[in-house]
């Protein structure tokens, strides 16, 4: 019993201080867009994503293909 007055009071003194810092931040929605605006600017859009996949693949295939590979030696004789 003694939790769960605990975790109420907790629960309502968040709630109160997001409501006061909600009404407050006229300001702050102004900081939060413009931030936003510089993340969508350095987002890949789907083609650049797509592009990367493929050079990102070829760059694999091209370093399989030219790794030895640690089981070949050779036994002189």
């Amino acid at each position: 019993m003694k939790y769960a007055f605990i975790f109420c009071s907790l629960f309502l003194s968040f709630s109160l201080f997001a409501q006061a810092t909600g009404s407050a931040g006229t300001g702050r929605s102004w900081l939060l867009s413009k931030s936003s605006e510089a993340k969508a600017a350095k987002r890949f859009s789907l083609q650049e994503w797509l592009e990367n996949k493929d050079r990102r693949g070829m760059m694999d295939m091209w370093l399989a293909i030219n790794t030895p590979t640690p089981y070949e030696f050779m036994i002189g004789g």
